[in-house]
């Protein structure tokens, strides 16, 4: 049917009637729909498309490598656009969970500096270099400081190898 319908041998009115009965006509759109419907799902419930390792997850990475190398379709990469402006993540992973955590928790009404390190913010894991913000700056983010790093190298020199 598939095949008739694209060399246009099939009847309208067979195309009609297959149509109201909810034929697929393109398997591979069809599939495609379905994972930008779950990452529909993944986004009302977490605020945000940084899934992590999952087979949403999984697709999103790969829709997001593809439009760096400019490949989705104008219609998929708007309809993406349309679920989260930022579905690229321009500033990594991390970043974004983090940023949803944080809108969450004031969107309770709670203040800022009610943050503590037990905060579920504070113990979400931090290591994206994409983060516009220096690792240093959260409990779980923290990096060596300039001299341990120069000690650091000194050390791994002197290393017999």
């Amino acid at each position: 049917m598939r095949d008739a319908v694209k060399a246009g041998r099939l009847e309208a009115d067979w195309t009609a009637e297959l149509d109201a009965l909810g034929m697929i006509w393109d398997k591979h759109d069809a599939a495609w729909r379905s994972r930008l419907a779950a990452a529909a799902d993944y986004h009302r419930m977490h605020g945000h498309l940084a899934a992590p390792t999952t087979p949403v997850g999984a697709w999103l990475a790969e829709q997001r490598h593809l439009a760096t190398r400019h490949e989705p379709d104008t219609a998929r990469a708007d309809a993406l656009t349309a679920l989260a402006p930022d579905w690229r993540l321009p500033h990594g992973a991390d970043w974004h969970r983090k940023y949803h955590l944080l809108r969450a928790h004031l969107a309770t009404g709670a203040d800022p500096a009610t943050l503590t390190s037990a905060s579920p913010m504070a113990t979400a894991p931090c290591s994206s270099s994409k983060t516009p913000f220096p690792k240093s700056e959260g409990p779980n983010c923290t990096m060596p400081s300039r001299k341990s790093r120069s000690q650091s190298r000194t050390t791994r020199s002197n290393t017999p190898g």
